[in-house]
């Protein structure tokens, strides 16, 4: 081959490029700038809702404290609270009120008094008296502390209260026709009747039957008649 064609041949081509590479460069220059300006809008809208998004992150943090205010409108809770135990100590001091109230009610209460003298220093009128206001005490079957010289079997005879006293035992005289209620044998021997009166005989001209009168051995009630006047004679089971 011609040295002279290949020289002229790479002269061309080297014109043929210098002519060509400028243009190839402007295009690929002017695609890469379309390109960056069609990014451009991307970015920019993502930049947008990346900035929306924390806007609205920033407004419900911002609304939270709202919230966070609103809490203590539960404060009523407490003021009913306060109202019901306020109440309750009422209620209770209404019952201890009432509670007072029965209890004085119950309060006054009948007490025995005490005979201010004893059974050998009272008068008949003043036993009587006694045994009827409940100051003197009828014993059932128990001894009468008369502090008096008693009448007793071996004895027979005693006088007492300006009166002579014996005995008759229903041993002897049985007496089942005489009205004595309640009528038992006491400690002491006496026959005696449900209240506790020592049953005796005397004279109708002296002591009535059911008239009560004192004895050695205790209170006594008249239940039958036949004695002389000035005696009386005591039923008992000796």
């Amino acid at each position: 081959m011609n040295p002279n064609l290949k020289v002229s041949g790479i002269v061309a081509l080297g014109v043929l490029i210098s002519m060509v590479l400028p243009h190839i460069i402007i295009l690929t220059t002017s695609k890469a700038l379309e390109t960056e300006k069609a990014v451009v809008p991307v970015n920019s809208t993502a930049t947008q809702v990346q900035k929306s998004e924390t806007a609205i992150v920033m407004n419900e943090k911002k609304e939270e404290p709202i919230n966070t205010e609103e809490e203590p409108k539960e404060e009523p809770k407490e003021e009913t609270t306060e109202e019901k135990t306020e109440e309750v100590p009422a209620a209770v001091e209404e019952k201890t009120v009432e509670i007072k109230k029965e209890e004085k009610i119950e309060e006054p209460q009948v007490q025995e008094q005490a005979p201010t003298k004893s059974y050998g220093e009272m008068t008949t009128d003043e036993l009587i008296n006694a045994i009827t206001s409940g100051t003197y005490k009828l014993e059932y079957s128990s001894s009468y502390d008369t502090g008096a010289n008693k009448l007793t079997k071996s004895k027979g005879v005693v006088n007492y209260n300006n009166h002579r006293e014996t005995y008759y035992s229903q041993r002897v005289l049985p007496g089942s026709s005489l009205n004595i209620p309640g009528r038992h044998f006491a400690d002491d021997g006496t026959v005696r009747d449900g209240e506790g009166y020592i049953c005796v005989a005397a004279s109708t001209s002296y002591l009535s039957k059911g008239s009560i009168v004192k004895t050695s051995l205790g209170p006594a009630k008249v239940y039958d008649s036949g004695c002389a006047s000035g005696t009386i004679d005591i039923y008992t089971n000796w």
